[in-house]
């Protein structure tokens, strides 16, 4: 799972889960594969990536399931799985998310959605290993994925006392139910602690407005906010900049969405 290097043309158009794939996942994935009514391997090789016995029913069970949650079905054909879209729409992902980090997440993918985009399925965005180039011509080209009719701008946010009346806001609310911040809170939404540095102004003020009419169908409930209470929310979680699981340090996000140094 993810072995390969980026010139190996064996393995260009695999991709890994390295950021997002254990050990035990591996091993059950594996057994699940050797199930399968193909070519069956021999009793000696049925070994986990330890070299230790594995009791094979009970992991190819679970491998099954993370056959499933990885989506391995979008690329391989296996009896009873149908190729599916997990993830999410990108039509309008540059309105949403800055340039930066898009880059930065291509650089190295992880579980932004702890129980998946498709809440309980565990999907997982994998590490297709691309190049410093290939990331930034893709970054450049998603980032140009925009809505035809463009949100209202927001409101100047930089008073620090929003900051500060918004985050005793997300919490009256009940934001932290769904939506973890600084190792706390709920794992049904996407965690955002590093809000500020993934996420555009203008879409966060229209998404806490009314989520659905950008996106029909959302999780995500209307939550009828005063405006000054709106205003103070999102000042708070564009204050929160923490660096988010696995960015590397070689990538710089600036305030004008700017990627400076090439990994």
């Amino acid at each position: 799972a993810g072995a390969g290097s980026p010139g190996d043309p064996a393995t260009a158009l695999m991709p890994g889960y390295a950021a997002t794939f254990d050990a035990v996942e591996e091993g059950d994935l594996l057994d699940y594969l050797q199930a399968l009514p193909a070519r069956r391997f021999p009793p000696e090789e049925n070994l986990s990536t330890s070299g230790e016995p594995r009791c094979q029913p009970c992991h190819a069970s679970s491998g099954r399931k993370l056959f499933r949650e990885l989506n391995c079905a979008g690329c391989h054909d296996v009896p009873g799985f149908a190729r599916r879209t997990v993830g999410p729409d990108l039509s309008e992902v540059g309105t949403r998310y800055r340039k930066a980090w898009i880059y930065a997440f291509l650089v190295r993918p992880y579980n932004r959605h702890p129980l998946g985009y498709q809440p309980l399925e565990a999907n997982r965005m994998p590490d297709f290993r691309m190049s410093g180039d290939e990331r930034r011509a893709l970054a450049e080209f998603l980032s140009r994925q925009r809505r035809e009719v463009p949100l209202p701008v927001a409101p100047d946010l930089s008073d620090p006392n929003l900051v500060l009346a918004g985050e005793k806001m997300f919490r009256i609310q009940g934001c932290m139910a769904c939506h973890e911040i600084d190792n706390y809170g709920g794992r049904i939404g996407p965690e955002l602690s590093g809000a500020g540095l993934q996420i555009q102004r203008d879409w966060l003020h229209a998404w806490l407005r009314d989520p659905r009419a950008l996106r029909p169908g959302s999780m995500m409930p209307k939550v009828e906010l005063e405006p000054a209470v709106l205003d103070a929310i999102v000042a708070y979680l564009l204050s929160k900049r923490s660096k988010f699981p696995g960015v590397v340090n070689m990538v710089r996000l600036d305030q004008t969405g700017v990627v400076e140094g090439k990994p």
